[in-house]
């Protein structure tokens, strides 16, 4: 039981948290004014209190970009905060391991709970496993709060002393390793991500070792992990199948799931390889597979440039990163610019249905090389004066191509458009396609 989690857990110390909010928003960027309005607000709060408090309703205010209202009744940690997952995340998290019979998950890398409580909410019995003892402490008043204490238990202890418990259960098992440097930090105070998977705790080969140890395991992974590093055991074992998700929301590409299970009695039966999906949370939500029937609707052509009236979109990048671009090319009837781009062209804007799968649409007014001259006219002519600068497979600044363009100085010109930069072909040559903007279908 640590003093500051038991007062900021209690009935009183959230009442207290919450005023801390209050005045946190009422003076923003002022810590000092903050801290006094709270003292006249909270006169019974003792100045460590109130000092906990301000800083758990600052953790709060901040997490709530992510959760919603849902982060103000949770306690967090700044290094908890950062390695949250979305809800969505840990929602799509659970209903895999339903999906794959589970009933009962090993968290072994608990934190703060909040995979704990998500696969609890969706009917799964939980057993956390936390190495820090104060941290351990506020999943559990997390797990509390919000009523789930029957079906999760937090112990202490790290995921590597855990997994030769004699008791463990061994049905499914749940890694997210921490990947930031705790010595390096930025000036903003958040700690400095570390792309070498080996310095990830634990470390990304210890977390493959235990493929095939539970019947299932299934773990969190920066998204942009090399593919070689999700395949899976290295020894071979056809009893094994491997399926990775790769997740996006609001544009923002969040992480890579791979799911090891073993397939008891299918030994030789099982398809070598990765199964790939990628998901995209939100309104209307998308699931893409490879060899998934939704992946075989359409027939893409060859890969040509698009065409005035076309529209041009760029993939959602859960759907880029999985690899399943032409996948998506034919399940929309749509077409690849270049097998090396990631840009598709359909003959109108995506239907609802399909809308989360574009970041970015264009109507294509103007396809050309890329001569300054030819695509300033091209603007003059679609009535275009300000311009924004994107691309793929060609490094033009968007200095460079607003220099170029010279666009400044005609006020008549009231249209924004896009400019698209692309390295097509073998010799990688540029063209410039001129989008504006599409009507939404």
């Amino acid at each position: 039981m640590y003093p500051e989690s038991e007062f900021l857990g209690s009935v009183d110390g959230r009442e207290v948290v919450r005023l801390a909010r209050e005045v946190l928003a009422a003076h923003p960027g002022d810590p000092l004014r903050a801290r006094r309005a709270l003292d006249v607000r909270c006169p019974d709060a003792t100045p460590d209190q109130a000092r906990a408090a301000l800083a758990q309703a600052s953790l709060q205010l901040r997490a709530a970009s992510r959760f919603g209202t849902d982060a103000d009744d949770l306690l967090w940690s700044d290094a908890g905060l950062a390695a949250a997952s979305r809800p969505g995340c840990t929602q799509r998290r659970a209903r895999r391991l339903l999906a794959a019979g589970v009933t009962e998950v090993v968290d072994l890398t608990c934190g703060l709970g909040l995979d704990a409580i998500g696969f609890a909410a969706a009917g799964l019995n939980v057993l956390g496993v936390e190495r820090d003892d104060a941290i351990a402490d506020l999943a559990r008043r997390n797990v509390a709060q919000r009523g789930l204490d029957d079906r999760v238990t937090i112990l202490v202890g790290s995921c590597q002393e855990a997994v030769s418990w004699e008791h463990l259960p061994r049905q499914a098992w749940f890694v997210d390793p921490a990947r930031r440097d705790p010595g390096r930090v930025r000036a903003d105070g958040s700690h400095i991500r570390l792309d070498d998977a080996e310095r990830w705790s634990p470390p990304w080969s210890w977390v493959k070792a235990q493929i095939g140890v539970p019947q299932v395991l299934l773990a969190k992974a920066a998204p942009g992990i090399e593919h070689r590093l999700l395949a899976q055991s290295d020894d071979g074992d056809e009893s094994i199948d491997t399926e990775v998700e790769w997740v996006s929301e609001d544009g923002q590409l969040l992480e890579a799931a791979p799911l090891w299970r073993r397939q008891h009695g299918a030994m030789g039966c099982v398809p070598r390889g990765v199964r790939r999906r990628a998901v995209v949370l939100g309104r209307s939500p998308i699931e893409l597979g490879s060899g998934t029937a939704a992946a075989m609707i359409g027939q893409e052509g060859p890969a040509a440039p698009p065409e005035p009236g076309e529209v041009l979109f760029d993939p959602d990048p859960a759907i880029v990163r999985a690899g399943l671009v032409a996948e998506l090319a034919r399940a929309i009837g749509g077409r690849l610019v270049d097998e090396h781009l990631a840009y598709l062209v359909v003959p109108d804007p995506l239907p609802q249905s399909w809308r989360a799968a574009a970041r970015r649409q264009w109507r294509v007014l103007w396809v050309g090389g890329y001569r300054p001259e030819a695509m300033r006219e091209a603007c003059v002519d679609h009535g275009i004066g300000q311009v924004d600068v994107t691309g793929r497979g060609r490094s033009l600044t968007e200095d460079r191509v607003r220099r170029d363009l010279r666009l400044r100085g005609r006020p008549h010109l009231q249209r924004r458009g896009t400019v698209i930069t692309m390295g097509m072909g073998p010799r990688r040559s540029t063209i410039a396609v001129l989008g504006g903007i599409v009507t939404e279908a």
